[in-house]
């Protein structure tokens, strides 16, 4: 099933120019490079890390690592959320991995999570900015 939505998916991007977000939650075991080189950006926790790359990830250095092995898959930008850590982003233009550290506050819903928050943020800018993916 999974394999036939992939072949779908991957005639439906390459037909339509389109950004391409990717949150693999919940996570996808061994994401393979068809999905990778279709998809813009992927934005994923430690724990989607792991599953994907069969990289422990409990640095901030350990993200820099998966965003180096899913750019080398197809991945145009790679975003790692770390929590408490902050967020550890990669582009196949840039591919040295940038940390941006995150401020301390207080929660008022624990049931959105930080990736859906920064895709929706993404999204909204780039279908508000024609120059984004520039």
């Amino acid at each position: 099933m999974i394999s036939y939505i992939n072949s779908v998916n991957k005639l439906i991007v390459c037909a339509v120019a389109v950004l391409t977000i990717l949150n693999p939650a919940p996570a996808i075991l061994n994401l393979s490079c068809d999905v990778c080189q279709n998809v813009d950006i992927i934005c994923l926790n430690e724990t989607e890390s792991e599953m994907i790359t069969g990289l422990t990830v409990t640095s901030v250095d350990d993200a820099g690592t998966v965003t180096t092995v899913l750019l080398d898959r197809g991945c145009r930008t790679v975003i790692v959320t770390l929590g408490a850590q902050g967020t550890v982003f990669a582009t196949k233009d840039a591919t040295k991995a940038v940390h941006v550290p995150t401020r301390s506050v207080e929660a008022v819903d624990t049931t959105v999570s930080v990736c859906r928050c920064l895709l929706d943020g993404v999204a909204d800018w780039q279908s508000a900015d024609p120059n984004f993916s520039k």
